[in-house]
């Protein structure tokens, strides 16, 4: 019953109904927790988490993902996949939060569980790490920034081929980055580059 809840709110969140999305998580934890020890019970904080998000309700979407994380860690362990992208998704609330020292923090424990599970050319550990040249850009740390990014255009050129949208959201981060550390020149060949 609980897995029809989060399918009813998954489904209510796809047509706008984010408020009824999350009535219909909490029901689903409800039942839950007859089940302490269930992996789903993270998946669904999280679903609640993504709501609260698109809400624009960040003190409650990082409740719901530390909940999630809390949850990950318990049923399994520190070292686990889901634990890292429980990691991400709070990084992603402290990012808009603007607490980018705690962004940065969460990001990078993610990033060291990704490189471990998955191994050095994944794309889910891309998208950490281009989640980290983000917050280094918001820092005004542009070489950081571009190191960063310059890595993320390699997996995922390598992944997605030349053409894929992501790799022209990649080379217009650089050449921004260039452009803000007063390297003009070297932006406008990032920049024709996504052009093309």
């Amino acid at each position: 019953m609980a897995k029809i809840y989060n399918q009813i709110g998954d489904i209510q969140g796809k047509c706008g109904d984010i408020e009824d999305a999350i009535i219909s998580y909490k029901n689903a934890l409800k039942l839950y927790g007859y089940f302490p020890n269930n992996a789903e019970i993270a998946k669904t904080f999280t679903r609640m988490g993504n709501a609260f998000g698109s809400m624009g309700d960040l003190d409650e979407a990082m409740k719901s993902y530390q909940n999630a994380h809390e949850k990950n860690l318990q049923v399994s362990g520190p070292k686990d996949l889901e634990a890292a992208r429980s990691l991400h998704n709070i990084g992603v609330v402290y990012r808009h939060m603007n607490e980018l020292d705690s962004a940065m923090e969460a990001y990078q424990e993610a990033l060291d569980i990704l490189k471990r599970e998955l191994g050095p050319e994944d794309l889910e550990l891309a998208n950490t790490m281009n989640n980290i040249a983000g917050v280094h850009r918001r820092r005004r740390e542009y070489d950081d920034a571009i190191r960063v990014y310059k890595d993320v255009l390699r997996i995922r050129r390598e992944k997605l081929g030349d053409y894929h949208p992501r790799i022209d959201l990649t080379l217009i981060a650089i050449g921004y980055c260039l452009r803000r550390s007063g390297r003009k020149k070297e932006a406008k060949k990032f920049y024709d580059e996504a052009m093309k």
